[in-house]
């Protein structure tokens, strides 16, 4: 069986067998990037100059989790900048490894319409 549908709500459980895929939106960063938390659930951004991240819908999006992976080009060297409502444990700052064609991931879990909580998982080049 197939279901499209551009949004799915469901109370009590909901048992699938099989697998889920969730969407992965692919993106070139620039110097301002923006995610959508409405257009996708996990976000790659190829980084070719160093970006700034900001996001919007999370106030429809509360509860959703997934994972921004940043993979920089042959050259390497580029930064990333998070927005002030994404919260790191203990409010610990994020050191990317900028090698070139590291691949970094970001897990993230989106606690309220004003805060999106995050988690640096390393270098997986």
């Amino acid at each position: 069986m197939t279901i499209f549908a551009s949004h799915i709500q469901t109370t009590g459980s909901l048992s699938l067998s099989g697998s889920v895929k969730m969407k992965q939106e692919e993106i070139t960063g620039a110097t301002e990037t923006a995610l959508n938390f409405s257009d996708a659930t996990n976000f790659k951004i190829s980084l070719g100059t160093n970006i700034t991240i900001s996001s919007s819908e999370e106030v429809n999006n509360v509860g959703q989790s997934g994972v921004i992976v940043l993979v920089q080009d042959g050259t390497g060297g580029r930064t990333v900048a998070l927005p002030s409502e994404w919260k790191t444990p203990r409010g610990d700052s994020i050191t990317y490894d900028t090698g070139a064609n590291n691949v970094n991931m970001i897990s993230y879990y989106v606690l309220s319409s004003t805060e999106v909580a995050i988690n640096y998982m390393g270098d997986f080049s």
